[in-house]
């Protein structure tokens, strides 16, 4: 068996924690952090991953969290349901002006 590779995520929302887990921890020697203090804590005791993944947005609470990803996923739906819609008025159009 080849070695494995050590991945520390911080991220803070426990779901988002819990899914890089369970997705990824077959693989890696998965170590999750809600807080990025507690990866520098480790480092300044001289202790590294293989690799460091984290988030970029950490909030005060999890339900704001959780709130400001919900607004995003929901933005996002909307600009996806936008861009298919232009997506088939372009095409349809442009069978119209091929013919």
């Amino acid at each position: 068996m080849s070695p494995q590779y050590t991945v520390w995520f911080v991220d803070d929302l426990p779901r988002n924690r819990a899914t890089f887990e369970t997705n990824h921890g077959n693989d890696f020697a998965i170590k999750t952090f809600s807080k990025t203090s507690d990866v520098l804590t480790r480092i300044h005791k001289g202790e590294y991953p293989d690799a460091l993944l984290y988030d970029i947005f950490f909030y005060d609470t999890v339900e704001e969290a959780e709130r400001v990803e919900k607004t995003i996923a929901d933005l996002a739906e909307n600009l996806k349901k936008k861009q298919l819609s232009r997506l088939v008025c372009t095409i349809i159009l442009t069978q119209l002006v091929s013919h």
